[in-house]
């Protein structure tokens, strides 16, 4: 594999692990031994992004404008990030780039498998697809959060899925 080659978690923020809910004492369905992301998701109602994705412990990237570039591969670039506890219990989520800022996310490729992933943390807040000058512009609350360069908005194709907390959303 060439530089930059294969899957890639592309975030525009400083993020650092956390705990897995892999490796905490879990619901073992198949009695293999090991608790996988789907178990984890059946017991805990969450996401496999939600037991294995970073998050937000510096910034998120309000105030910046960040490009994003994706390569050659399945790349997920996410826009937002949900935290967990150091005992696996949800304690918050985080939209990216409200406010001032956004991401420009250069290179993405639904054929390569790439996804861009969104985290609303209310289900009350709506979200839009909207032309812009480089590319589709997605917005949370009319805010944008990340200009897909050289997407017309009708390329892209939202997938919501809607947690306790939050809601997510993937576009290919």
């Amino acid at each position: 594999m060439g530089y930059g080659e294969g899957e890639k978690d592309i975030y525009g923020v400083d993020v650092t692990p956390r705990p897995s809910f892999l490796s905490l004492p879990g619901p073992d369905f198949n009695n293999d031994g090991v608790v996988t992301p789907e178990e984890a998701s059946r017991q805990f109602g969450q996401s496999q992004e939600f037991t294995s994705s970073p998050v937000v412990t510096y910034s998120d990237g309000s105030n910046e404008f960040d490009t994003l570039v994706g390569s050659a591969g399945q790349d997920n670039f996410f826009l937002g990030g949900t935290s967990v506890n150091g005992r696996g219990f949800f304690t918050g989520s985080t939209t990216f780039y409200q406010g001032e800022g956004v991401a420009l996310i250069q290179n993405f490729d639904p054929s390569d498998g790439d996804t861009i992933k969104l985290i609303i943390g209310s289900s009350d807040f709506d979200f839009d697809i909207a032309e812009g000058e480089l590319g589709a512009t997605i917005l949370v609350e009319n805010d944008p959060i990340a200009i897909v360069e050289g997407y017309e908005s009708s390329q892209l194709t939202p997938i919501e899925e809607d947690f306790l907390f939050y809601r997510e959303v993937t576009f290919v």
